[in-house]
């Protein structure tokens, strides 16, 4: 039996360069369009908090910024800031604040 014709070489070296043209720009916009182009200093802290067992607040996040602002000044209210981990594993902080307010409503 004779193996049947075999598709001409031009469509194969088409594919072959379009798949290069995809991984090329795959790996060049990776930096730039990657959820955590802009984590290298967080990745750093993290894991020396690992190793130092020592964690500490940045003052320079926005939401820390915030607290220490109000924090300084005269308030005519209180005022609780909340922070919550585990959202990303199905809303666990948030959902625990819901069902038992520290501060009833």
């Amino acid at each position: 039996m004779r193996p049947g014709p075999s598709p001409p070489w031009g469509l194969s070296l088409l594919a072959g360069v379009l798949i290069a043209i995809f991984l090329a720009q795959a790996f060049l916009t990776s930096a730039i369009k990657s959820p955590v182009f802009d984590e290298t200093g967080d990745i750093a802290a993290g894991l020396s908090y690992v190793q130092s067992g020592e964690i500490r607040a940045n003052l320079q996040h926005p939401p820390l910024a915030a607290g220490a602002a109000l924090a300084k000044g005269p308030r005519h209210r209180n005022v609780m800031l909340e922070f919550w981990s585990g959202e990303e594993l199905g809303l666990i902080g948030s959902a625990a604040y819901v069902n038992a307010p520290p501060v009833p409503n």
